[in-house]
């Protein structure tokens, strides 16, 4: 599964008013590893490469090179691969003994298995 994510600058550890874009290491169209260089941004003490944290596609700059960004400026669009949302494997296990495993069904169901102890409650109590 795959999922779209926008890229912003990264905290630095210290006070960013502003920073500039020195150069994209990964163009739009490529894939990239994780831990693979992206872009490189100046603060006013330093060069900081910014790595990728999943393996990925680069789709898009959203900030040319020589831009000044700030801190959370969004920078780029990427596309990651792997899971959506991690939580609703946390609550996967409980889900998965009582329903009959699927290989798509394990991100659809805990939605609706949350639904359902929501409506059962207001339709047990009007049947009593």
């Amino acid at each position: 599964m795959t999922r779209m994510l926008d890229m912003v600058v990264p905290p630095t550890g210290e006070a960013l008013d502003a920073a500039r874009l020195v150069a994209w290491i990964v163009t739009p169209g490529q894939a990239f590893k994780a831990g693979d260089v992206l872009v490189e941004i100046e603060t006013d003490k330093s060069i900081i490469e910014v790595p990728a944290h999943d393996d990925g596609v680069m789709v898009e700059h959203l900030v040319a090179v020589d831009g000044i960004v700030n801190a959370d400026t969004v920078i780029a669009r990427i596309q990651m691969e792997g899971e959506a949302a991690p939580v609703p494997r946390a609550a996967l296990p409980a889900q998965s003994a009582s329903a009959a495993p699927t290989g798509a069904a394990p991100v659809a169901a805990p939605a609706a298995t949350q639904a359902q102890p929501a409506s059962k409650p207001a339709v047990q109590p009007a049947e009593a």
